[in-house]
């Protein structure tokens, strides 16, 4: 991320911090799924 930031400015990082978020939360999403999907 640090690396991004220096290469390509500010915005670099920004973005990346939002497909981690993002990435993160599709995650999240993915297991609670699964763990329904099992439980029933």
């Amino acid at each position: 991320g640090v690396i991004l930031g220096c290469l390509f400015g500010p915005a670099a990082l920004y973005i990346w911090a939002v497909g981690l978020l993002a990435a993160g939360q599709s995650s999240t999403m993915t297991g609670t799924y699964a763990g329904q999907f099992v439980m029933e």
